[in-house]
Protein backbone atom coordinates (compact mmCIF):
# COMPACT_ATOMS: atom_id res chain seq x y z
CA UNK A 1 0.00 0.00 0.00
CA UNK A 2 2.98 2.39 0.94
CA UNK A 3 4.85 1.70 -2.48
CA UNK A 4 5.23 3.62 -5.30
CA UNK A 5 2.45 3.00 -7.80
CA UNK A 6 1.31 3.04 -11.78
CA UNK A 7 -2.59 4.28 -11.08
CA UNK A 8 -4.04 5.13 -7.92
CA UNK A 9 -7.91 4.71 -7.96
CA UNK A 10 -9.79 7.58 -6.37
CA UNK A 11 -13.59 6.84 -5.83
CA UNK A 12 -16.81 7.47 -4.12
CA UNK A 13 -18.13 4.15 -4.87
CA UNK A 14 -18.84 1.57 -1.73
CA UNK A 15 -15.79 -0.51 -2.26
CA UNK A 16 -18.30 -3.81 -3.02
CA UNK A 17 -17.10 -5.03 -6.08
CA UNK A 18 -19.71 -8.27 -5.65
CA UNK A 19 -22.94 -6.30 -6.16
CA UNK A 20 -22.29 -2.48 -6.70
CA UNK A 21 -21.16 -1.84 -10.57
CA UNK A 22 -18.99 1.08 -10.00
CA UNK A 23 -16.97 -0.95 -7.30
CA UNK A 24 -16.95 -3.93 -9.67
CA UNK A 25 -15.53 -1.45 -12.86
CA UNK A 26 -12.69 -0.15 -10.42
CA UNK A 27 -11.34 -3.43 -9.32
CA UNK A 28 -11.46 -4.79 -12.59
CA UNK A 29 -9.02 -1.51 -13.60
CA UNK A 30 -6.75 -2.16 -10.63
CA UNK A 31 -6.33 -5.54 -11.20
CA UNK A 32 -5.25 -5.72 -14.46
CA UNK A 33 -3.03 -2.22 -14.45
CA UNK A 34 -0.30 -3.05 -11.68
CA UNK A 35 0.76 -2.00 -9.37
CA UNK A 36 -2.63 0.09 -8.65
CA UNK A 37 -3.87 0.96 -4.88
CA UNK A 38 -7.98 2.18 -4.78
CA UNK A 39 -8.78 5.16 -2.51
CA UNK A 40 -12.39 5.74 -2.02
CA UNK A 41 -14.79 8.04 0.44
CA UNK A 42 -18.25 7.29 0.91
CA UNK A 43 -20.75 7.65 3.70
CA UNK A 44 -21.64 4.15 3.89
CA UNK A 45 -18.30 2.81 5.59
CA UNK A 46 -16.47 4.48 8.37
CA UNK A 47 -12.91 3.26 7.63
CA UNK A 48 -12.12 0.54 5.18
CA UNK A 49 -8.83 -0.86 4.61
CA UNK A 50 -7.26 -4.23 2.60
CA UNK A 51 -3.17 -4.08 2.78
CA UNK A 52 -3.36 -7.62 -0.20
CA UNK A 53 -5.91 -5.46 -2.06
CA UNK A 54 -4.50 -1.91 -1.36
CA UNK A 55 -7.61 -0.64 -0.88
CA UNK A 56 -8.34 2.27 1.89
CA UNK A 57 -12.16 3.69 2.18
CA UNK A 58 -13.09 6.81 4.57
CA UNK A 59 -16.04 7.94 6.05
CA UNK A 60 -16.62 11.62 4.12
CA UNK A 61 -17.27 12.78 7.94
CA UNK A 62 -13.15 12.72 8.41
CA UNK A 63 -12.25 15.55 5.85
CA UNK A 64 -10.72 17.47 6.61
CA UNK A 65 -8.06 14.88 8.52
CA UNK A 66 -8.39 12.74 4.89
CA UNK A 67 -6.67 15.20 2.94
CA UNK A 68 -3.13 15.04 3.91
CA UNK A 69 -3.76 11.06 3.63
CA UNK A 70 -4.55 11.86 -0.23
CA UNK A 71 -1.89 14.56 -0.47
CA UNK A 72 0.64 11.34 0.47
CA UNK A 73 -0.62 8.77 -1.69
CA UNK A 74 -1.05 11.18 -4.92
CA UNK A 75 2.91 11.48 -4.33
CA UNK A 76 3.20 7.53 -5.03
CA UNK A 77 1.47 7.80 -8.10
CA UNK A 78 2.19 8.38 -11.74
CA UNK A 79 -1.80 9.11 -12.86
CA UNK A 80 -4.26 9.65 -10.55
CA UNK A 81 -7.86 8.22 -12.30
CA UNK A 82 -10.57 9.68 -10.91
CA UNK A 83 -13.88 7.06 -10.96
CA UNK A 84 -17.61 7.80 -10.52
CA UNK A 85 -19.70 11.19 -9.80
CA UNK A 86 -19.18 13.90 -12.44
CA UNK A 87 -16.98 16.18 -9.58
CA UNK A 88 -16.52 13.94 -6.50
CA UNK A 89 -16.03 16.91 -4.34
CA UNK A 90 -13.02 15.49 -2.12
CA UNK A 91 -10.83 14.86 -4.51
CA UNK A 92 -11.62 17.82 -7.18
CA UNK A 93 -10.39 19.87 -4.45
CA UNK A 94 -7.36 17.81 -3.38
CA UNK A 95 -5.96 16.28 -6.79
CA UNK A 96 -3.21 18.77 -7.92
CA UNK A 97 0.17 16.84 -8.44
CA UNK A 98 -0.35 14.12 -11.02
CA UNK A 99 -2.35 13.96 -14.22
CA UNK A 100 -5.79 13.04 -14.24
CA UNK A 101 -7.94 10.25 -16.04
CA UNK A 102 -11.79 11.14 -15.46
CA UNK A 103 -14.36 8.49 -15.29
CA UNK A 104 -17.81 9.84 -15.14
CA UNK A 105 -19.78 7.21 -14.05
CA UNK A 106 -22.92 8.91 -12.78
CA UNK A 107 -24.24 12.25 -13.96
CA UNK A 108 -25.22 12.88 -10.67
CA UNK A 109 -23.86 16.45 -9.09
CA UNK A 110 -22.74 19.68 -10.82
CA UNK A 111 -20.16 19.57 -12.66
CA UNK A 112 -16.90 21.98 -11.65
CA UNK A 113 -14.88 23.38 -15.07
CA UNK A 114 -12.01 24.12 -12.94
CA UNK A 115 -11.53 20.59 -11.82
CA UNK A 116 -12.48 19.10 -15.43
CA UNK A 117 -10.33 21.52 -17.14
CA UNK A 118 -7.69 20.27 -15.22
CA UNK A 119 -8.32 16.42 -16.61
CA UNK A 120 -6.11 15.32 -19.11
CA UNK A 121 -8.40 12.85 -20.19
CA UNK A 122 -12.73 12.70 -19.47
CA UNK A 123 -14.11 9.33 -20.18
CA UNK A 124 -18.14 9.14 -20.52
CA UNK A 125 -19.73 6.34 -20.41
CA UNK A 126 -23.05 7.55 -23.05
CA UNK A 127 -23.24 9.82 -25.43
CA UNK A 128 -25.61 12.00 -23.67
CA UNK A 129 -23.01 12.74 -20.83
CA UNK A 130 -20.10 13.58 -23.96
CA UNK A 131 -22.94 16.10 -25.32
CA UNK A 132 -23.38 17.60 -21.63
CA UNK A 133 -19.38 18.01 -21.33
CA UNK A 134 -19.20 19.68 -24.44
CA UNK A 135 -21.67 22.02 -23.70
CA UNK A 136 -20.04 23.27 -20.70
CA UNK A 137 -17.24 23.69 -22.52
CA UNK A 138 -14.53 21.04 -21.93
CA UNK A 139 -11.80 20.38 -25.05
CA UNK A 140 -13.64 17.80 -27.46
CA UNK A 141 -9.88 16.68 -27.74
CA UNK A 142 -10.04 15.29 -24.23
CA UNK A 143 -12.94 13.80 -23.63
CA UNK A 144 -13.27 9.69 -25.42
CA UNK A 145 -16.24 7.80 -25.13
CA UNK A 146 -14.76 4.23 -22.93
CA UNK A 147 -17.93 1.71 -22.48
CA UNK A 148 -17.54 -0.52 -19.27
CA UNK A 149 -15.72 -3.97 -20.53
CA UNK A 150 -16.41 -7.64 -19.53
CA UNK A 151 -15.65 -11.20 -19.82
CA UNK A 152 -17.58 -12.24 -22.87
CA UNK A 153 -16.44 -16.11 -22.68
CA UNK A 154 -18.14 -15.86 -19.45
CA UNK A 155 -20.92 -13.84 -20.39
CA UNK A 156 -22.14 -15.92 -23.26
CA UNK A 157 -25.61 -16.23 -25.40
CA UNK A 158 -25.78 -20.04 -24.92
CA UNK A 159 -28.33 -22.07 -22.95
CA UNK A 160 -30.88 -19.63 -22.65
CA UNK A 161 -33.39 -21.13 -20.12
CA UNK A 162 -36.59 -19.05 -20.29
CA UNK A 163 -39.19 -20.82 -21.50
CA UNK A 164 -43.29 -20.26 -22.61
CA UNK A 165 -44.29 -16.96 -24.34
CA UNK A 166 -45.37 -15.20 -21.05
CA UNK A 167 -42.37 -12.41 -20.78
CA UNK A 168 -39.96 -12.68 -17.85
CA UNK A 169 -38.51 -9.28 -16.62
CA UNK A 170 -35.00 -8.98 -14.49
CA UNK A 171 -34.43 -6.08 -12.94
CA UNK A 172 -30.97 -6.16 -11.40
CA UNK A 173 -30.23 -2.01 -10.38
CA UNK A 174 -31.82 -2.30 -7.35
CA UNK A 175 -31.17 0.66 -4.89
CA UNK A 176 -29.63 0.76 -2.12
CA UNK A 177 -31.50 3.65 0.08
CA UNK A 178 -35.40 3.98 -0.30
CA UNK A 179 -34.97 7.53 -1.49
CA UNK A 180 -34.14 5.90 -4.62
CA UNK A 181 -36.76 3.88 -5.23
CA UNK A 182 -39.24 6.45 -7.43
CA UNK A 183 -36.31 7.90 -9.68
CA UNK A 184 -35.07 4.02 -10.37
CA UNK A 185 -38.17 3.32 -11.43
CA UNK A 186 -38.92 0.22 -8.88
CA UNK A 187 -42.58 1.76 -8.23
CA UNK A 188 -43.19 1.93 -12.12
CA UNK A 189 -42.60 -1.60 -12.00
CA UNK A 190 -44.89 -2.42 -9.34
CA UNK A 191 -48.08 -0.30 -10.89
CA UNK A 192 -47.26 -2.56 -14.35
CA UNK A 193 -46.98 -5.63 -12.69
CA UNK A 194 -50.87 -4.90 -11.12
CA UNK A 195 -52.07 -3.28 -14.21
CA UNK A 196 -50.83 -6.92 -16.36
CA UNK A 197 -50.59 -10.02 -14.10
CA UNK A 198 -49.33 -12.34 -16.88
CA UNK A 199 -45.87 -10.46 -16.85
CA UNK A 200 -43.31 -12.00 -14.62
CA UNK A 201 -40.94 -9.58 -12.87
CA UNK A 202 -38.17 -10.92 -11.13
CA UNK A 203 -36.38 -7.77 -9.05
CA UNK A 204 -32.91 -8.45 -7.82
CA UNK A 205 -31.70 -6.62 -4.25
CA UNK A 206 -28.16 -7.46 -2.67
CA UNK A 207 -27.27 -7.57 0.89
CA UNK A 208 -25.00 -4.49 0.90
CA UNK A 209 -22.34 -5.18 4.10
CA UNK A 210 -23.73 -1.73 5.93
CA UNK A 211 -27.22 -2.75 5.24
CA UNK A 212 -29.59 -1.26 3.08
CA UNK A 213 -33.50 0.41 3.63
CA UNK A 214 -35.10 -0.26 -0.01
CA UNK A 215 -35.91 -3.93 0.13
CA UNK A 216 -38.11 -2.98 3.25
CA UNK A 217 -40.16 -0.23 1.51
CA UNK A 218 -40.83 -2.76 -1.28
CA UNK A 219 -42.09 -5.50 0.50
CA UNK A 220 -44.33 -3.06 2.56
CA UNK A 221 -45.84 -2.05 -0.84
CA UNK A 222 -46.32 -5.59 -1.71
CA UNK A 223 -47.60 -6.99 1.69
CA UNK A 224 -50.65 -3.99 1.47
CA UNK A 225 -51.62 -4.87 -2.77
CA UNK A 226 -50.18 -8.48 -2.64
CA UNK A 227 -49.37 -9.49 -6.13
CA UNK A 228 -48.20 -12.85 -7.63
CA UNK A 229 -46.33 -12.06 -10.47
CA UNK A 230 -43.08 -10.56 -8.40
CA UNK A 231 -40.11 -12.30 -7.33
CA UNK A 232 -37.87 -10.42 -4.59
CA UNK A 233 -34.58 -12.26 -4.78
CA UNK A 234 -32.10 -10.54 -2.04
CA UNK A 235 -28.50 -12.32 -2.68
CA UNK A 236 -25.69 -11.60 -4.15
CA UNK A 237 -25.89 -13.81 -7.26
CA UNK A 238 -22.79 -16.21 -8.08
CA UNK A 239 -23.92 -17.02 -11.50
CA UNK A 240 -25.03 -14.11 -12.95
CA UNK A 241 -25.14 -14.94 -16.69
CA UNK A 242 -27.67 -18.13 -15.61
CA UNK A 243 -29.76 -15.46 -14.26
CA UNK A 244 -30.03 -13.62 -17.36
CA UNK A 245 -30.82 -16.07 -19.64
CA UNK A 246 -33.87 -17.36 -17.59
CA UNK A 247 -35.63 -14.00 -18.77
CA UNK A 248 -36.40 -12.36 -22.02
CA UNK A 249 -35.32 -9.10 -21.01
CA UNK A 250 -34.10 -6.54 -18.56
CA UNK A 251 -35.22 -3.98 -17.61
CA UNK A 252 -33.54 -0.15 -16.80
CA UNK A 253 -37.02 1.95 -15.75
CA UNK A 254 -35.40 5.12 -14.66
CA UNK A 255 -38.03 7.98 -14.05
CA UNK A 256 -35.34 10.48 -14.03
CA UNK A 257 -31.72 11.09 -16.12
CA UNK A 258 -29.91 10.72 -12.44
CA UNK A 259 -32.05 7.40 -11.37
CA UNK A 260 -28.83 5.36 -11.82
CA UNK A 261 -26.00 4.34 -13.44
CA UNK A 262 -24.93 5.96 -16.81
CA UNK A 263 -24.56 2.88 -18.58
CA UNK A 264 -25.87 -0.03 -16.20
CA UNK A 265 -23.63 -2.93 -15.56
CA UNK A 266 -27.00 -4.97 -15.59
CA UNK A 267 -27.93 -4.27 -18.94
CA UNK A 268 -24.36 -4.74 -20.15
CA UNK A 269 -23.86 -8.44 -19.13
CA UNK A 270 -27.80 -9.19 -20.08
CA UNK A 271 -26.69 -7.99 -23.92
CA UNK A 272 -23.76 -10.30 -23.59
CA UNK A 273 -25.94 -12.90 -22.60
CA UNK A 274 -28.29 -12.44 -25.85
CA UNK A 275 -30.65 -11.12 -23.39
CA UNK A 276 -32.09 -8.05 -25.19
CA UNK A 277 -33.05 -4.54 -22.95
CA UNK A 278 -35.88 -2.97 -21.74
CA UNK A 279 -34.83 1.00 -20.99
CA UNK A 280 -36.49 3.78 -20.31
CA UNK A 281 -35.88 7.33 -22.18
CA UNK A 282 -34.96 9.03 -18.94
CA UNK A 283 -31.84 6.54 -19.19
CA UNK A 284 -29.04 8.03 -20.84
CA UNK A 285 -27.90 5.08 -22.50
CA UNK A 286 -31.55 4.58 -24.06
CA UNK A 287 -30.34 6.18 -27.72
CA UNK A 288 -27.46 3.75 -27.98
CA UNK A 289 -30.56 0.73 -27.73
CA UNK A 290 -32.62 2.58 -29.77
CA UNK A 291 -29.93 2.82 -32.11
CA UNK A 292 -28.21 -0.58 -31.75
CA UNK A 293 -31.63 -2.43 -31.87
CA UNK A 294 -30.35 -4.61 -28.91
CA UNK A 295 -33.93 -3.77 -26.85
CA UNK A 296 -36.85 -1.56 -26.92
CA UNK A 297 -37.51 1.96 -25.60
CA UNK A 298 -40.62 3.00 -23.24
CA UNK A 299 -41.20 6.63 -21.62
CA UNK A 300 -41.83 6.07 -17.69
CA UNK A 301 -45.38 5.27 -17.57
CA UNK A 302 -47.59 1.54 -17.30
CA UNK A 303 -49.05 1.82 -21.04
CA UNK A 304 -45.62 2.70 -22.63
CA UNK A 305 -43.56 0.24 -21.02
CA UNK A 306 -46.72 -2.36 -21.37
CA UNK A 307 -46.46 -1.75 -25.20
CA UNK A 308 -42.31 -1.69 -25.31
CA UNK A 309 -42.83 -5.22 -24.11
CA UNK A 310 -45.65 -6.36 -26.79
CA UNK A 311 -42.91 -5.49 -28.99
CA UNK A 312 -39.92 -6.90 -27.71
CA UNK A 313 -41.60 -10.23 -27.28
CA UNK A 314 -42.67 -10.11 -30.96
CA UNK A 315 -39.37 -8.80 -31.91
CA UNK A 316 -37.64 -11.35 -29.45
CA UNK A 317 -34.97 -13.11 -31.89
CA UNK A 318 -33.40 -10.03 -33.99
CA UNK A 319 -33.55 -8.19 -30.85
CA UNK A 320 -31.31 -10.87 -28.77
CA UNK A 321 -29.28 -11.40 -31.66
CA UNK A 322 -28.63 -7.43 -31.98
CA UNK A 323 -27.71 -7.57 -28.53
CA UNK A 324 -24.83 -9.61 -28.25
CA UNK A 325 -23.61 -8.53 -31.71
CA UNK A 326 -23.68 -4.95 -29.59
CA UNK A 327 -21.75 -6.63 -26.64
CA UNK A 328 -19.33 -8.12 -29.04
CA UNK A 329 -18.62 -4.67 -30.33
CA UNK A 330 -18.56 -2.30 -27.83
CA UNK A 331 -18.11 -4.02 -24.17
CA UNK A 332 -15.14 -6.13 -25.09
CA UNK A 333 -13.04 -6.00 -22.13
CA UNK A 334 -9.90 -6.13 -23.70
CA UNK A 335 -11.22 -3.27 -25.65
CA UNK A 336 -11.81 -1.41 -22.53
CA UNK A 337 -8.40 -1.92 -21.26
CA UNK A 338 -6.54 -1.12 -24.02
CA UNK A 339 -8.19 2.54 -24.21
CA UNK A 340 -7.50 3.08 -20.73
CA UNK A 341 -3.74 1.89 -21.38
CA UNK A 342 -3.52 4.65 -24.01
CA UNK A 343 -4.81 7.30 -22.04
CA UNK A 344 -2.85 6.64 -18.74
CA UNK A 345 0.49 6.84 -21.21
CA UNK A 346 -1.08 10.13 -22.67
CA UNK A 347 -1.48 11.71 -20.11
CA UNK A 348 2.11 10.84 -17.63
CA UNK A 349 3.48 12.09 -21.25
CA UNK A 350 1.74 14.82 -21.28
CA UNK A 351 1.69 15.90 -17.44
CA UNK A 352 0.14 17.76 -14.66
CA UNK A 353 -2.79 20.53 -15.90
CA UNK A 354 -2.53 23.53 -13.71
CA UNK A 355 -4.13 26.77 -14.19
CA UNK A 356 -4.27 29.52 -12.11
CA UNK A 357 -7.12 29.43 -10.46
CA UNK A 358 -5.89 26.23 -9.31
CA UNK A 359 -2.72 26.92 -8.00
CA UNK A 360 -4.64 29.93 -5.75
CA UNK A 361 -6.80 27.40 -4.53
CA UNK A 362 -4.04 25.09 -2.87
CA UNK A 363 -2.85 27.70 -0.78
CA UNK A 364 -6.40 27.25 1.19
CA UNK A 365 -6.53 23.75 1.42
Amino acid sequence: MLKNSFVTYWTTCCLEPRIEAISREVEILSGYFRPSRTIGINHHYHIRFSWKDNIMGFNPRFDPFFRPVIYFFEQLTQVSHVYGDITPWVFHKTLFRRPIVHTIASDKGQPVLDFLSRCNHIVAQTRSSREKLLQIGCDSRRIHMIYPGLDLNVFTAFDIKHTGIKPKILFATAPREEHELAERGVYLLLETARACPDIQFTLLFRKWRAGHTSIKKVEDNLALNPVTNITIVNEAVQNMAEMFRRHHFTIIPFTSPTGGKECPNSMVESMACGIPALVSTCAPIADFVDETSSGVCFHPNVPSLLKAIDEGMSRWNSLASNARKTAEQYFSLDTTLNAYAALYDSAIHEGTIVNQRDANARGVL
